[in-house]
């Protein structure tokens, strides 16, 4: 990476972002296989062990040119960079929640002080859960770049930062009319 971008575009793996007004000081980050549907893609996100995916794989992210970042370098991925685990974890004072790859982009991009993060093709629904516990982190990391003074966009259908169906985003200002559902929801999982 050159230079900080002002903006960076987290693209998860649901839908692809417009990448059509992309400029020069916009980076589009790709978690994982979300490469393979977004264009213009700056850098890859792949949290998991390449070796489980096998040389398919590997051989497809060294074609896209693009700085692949992991949690460790890897030979047989020249464009890999080591994740600056570390540096992000000081950079939050101690800051240690990251229960999905989309986190540790967003502490990343909080660390290297960008304006503006885009965040797009996550829905995090809440009948999964798979990403319960990501769309909670998730939603961490937006407050902690909020709170940064970094503008972040929700693209999309997403359900980050958006309750429970049956409750209100204003508690107390509107009527909480499904309450009941939602104890007899919790009470049966």
């Amino acid at each position: 990476m050159a230079k900080t971008p002002k903006h960076v575009v987290i693209v998860g793996m649901i839908e692809p972002w417009d990448a059509s007004n992309k400029d020069d000081d916009t980076e589009v980050w790709a978690i994982n296989r979300a490469y393979q549907s977004q264009e213009k893609v700056d850098a890859i996100y792949f949290f998991d062990s390449i070796r489980h995916f096998g040389d398919e794989l590997i051989a497809e992210m060294n074609e896209t040119g693009c700085r692949v970042v992991t949690r460790r370098k890897y030979d047989e991925l020249p464009n890999s960079e080591e994740f600056p685990l570390d540096e992000v974890i000081s950079h939050t004072g101690g800051l240690e929640y990251f229960a999905c790859t989309a986190a540790y982009m967003m502490a990343h991009a909080c660390l290297l002080g960008v304006e503006k993060i885009t965040v797009v093709g996550m829905y995090h629904p809440h009948d999964s859960l798979e990403y319960m516990h990501h769309k909670a982190c998730m939603e961490f990391w937006v407050g902690v770049a909020s709170g940064a003074g970094i503008t972040v966009n929700i693209v999309g259908k997403s359900q980050l930062c958006k309750p429970m169906p049956w409750t209100s985003s204003r508690y107390g200002y509107v009527y909480q009319f499904n309450e009941s559902l939602c104890v007899q929801t919790l009470a049966c999982a």
